[in-house]
């Protein structure tokens, strides 16, 4: 990952994404466990989105380090981009926890398709509304 971090151009070409969207919702992978993540941004100078106000990490074995060393990752990935951070912006649910060594794939799944969900009632059917924080970040029914 450093050597991604180190070279501006492939920093930009793989995460520059992040910059033209006021909401990011993707899975992550830490070489034998998925989750999932949502990164709501705010748009500054360049007409970029380039302020994160949430970083949600979102675990289905609700694991500390883990969600600890992905928090860590998008900073440092972020940060390689100029990207700012506003006070403490790390933001959790509660999601249905795994109950075994192999579903957390489809936990992931799920999780990501209520972030989306979320978002679109957020602007759908009739535009961009106030951002809701307590209804993004409320807990996952099993």
């Amino acid at each position: 990952m450093n050597r991604i971090l180190s070279n501006p151009a492939t920093t930009q070409k793989l995460f520059g994404g992040f910059l033209s969207h006021e909401y990011t919702v993707f899975n992550w992978n830490t070489g034998g466990h998925w989750g999932s993540s949502l990164i709501h941004m705010q748009r500054g100078e360049n007409d970029t989105y380039n302020h994160v106000l949430h970083n949600g990490v979102l675990d289905p074995l609700h694991d500390p380090d883990t969600v600890r060393f992905v928090h860590q990752r998008m900073h440092g990935v972020l940060g390689a981009l100029g990207v700012t951070f506003a006070p403490r912006p790390e933001r959790t649910f509660w999601v249905p926890q795994q109950r075994d060594s192999y579903s957390c794939g489809l936990v992931s799944a799920y999780i990501k398709r209520l972030l989306i969900k979320r978002i679109a009632d957020q602007y759908l059917p009739s535009g961009p509304q106030k951002y809701d924080n307590a209804a993004m970040w409320r807990p996952a029914r099993e």
